[in-house]
């Protein structure tokens, strides 16, 4: 929402996808009025002071390409999907050139996941168990994200993370710890990625927060990659 704000009248058009229960797009309508919104998902919200058109988000958008946005977002969406890669696309795809795509995403390399997992062989959001009917997402990792980002031809202009909760701070001390082992690795590690980035994609916020939210930029119209 503040970033919505902060950009204006630069924006005249959103598409939420998925839109899941479509309170997100109600209460950006409520903010914004006059707005231009539309949601996707393979099910009808209950909530409905948008546009919204039913399809499966893992397969190419049934939506002309004419029709474009100034914002795409994708909260927590690229969980729910195997070809992660094809599902950025298709965004790219209906983002219109200089736009922004906003995705969000669980954070899973904090230092209560990494106890998790060493002590228990799991990540607090991938149970060891599942019974029939329980929802499943895919693992998808900061890393792997920037990767398809980078490949489309995105620009990452910001990464926020976001979602502290009181219990999560006892893990503080822990982090003090951890952090200057990782910030080594991340600065001495051979990559092209320059050092700058490495710092601003792993910050030491980013041991604690649950979550984290990408703000891209549309740079290059090209042909986009399958």
């Amino acid at each position: 929402m503040e970033y919505l704000a902060s950009r204006g009248a630069e924006w005249t058009s959103l598409f939420d996808v998925p839109c899941g229960s479509g309170d997100f797009l109600e209460e950006v309508g409520r903010r914004h009025p006059g707005r231009k919104l539309l949601g996707a998902d393979i099910a009808a919200p209950e909530r409905r002071g948008f546009d919204f058109i039913r399809f499966d988000a893992s397969k190419d958008f049934p939506i002309p390409p004419a029709a474009r946005f100034d914002v795409i977002t994708s909260i927590s969406g690229v969980m729910e999907f195997d070809n992660t890669s094809g599902f950025i696309r298709n965004c790219l795809e209906r983002l219109n050139e200089g736009g922004a795509l906003v995705v969000t995403n669980d954070n899973c390399f904090t230092v209560r996941d990494r106890l998790s997992y060493l002590l228990i062989g799991r990540l607090r959001r991938f149970p060891l168990l599942l019974e029939a009917g329980t929802p499943t997402y895919r693992h998808v990792p900061l890393q792997e994200l920037c990767k398809i980002f980078y490949e489309q031809g995105l620009r990452l202009e910001k990464v926020r993370y976001v979602g502290f909760f009181p219990e999560d701070f006892l893990f503080l001390p822990l982090a003090l710890l951890l952090y200057p082992l990782q910030l080594v690795h991340l600065l001495t590690r051979r990559s092209n990625v320059p050092r700058p980035e490495r710092i601003r994609l792993f910050p030491f916020r980013s041991l604690l927060a649950r979550h984290y939210v990408l703000f891209l930029s549309r740079v290059l119209d090209r042909g986009l990659k399958k």
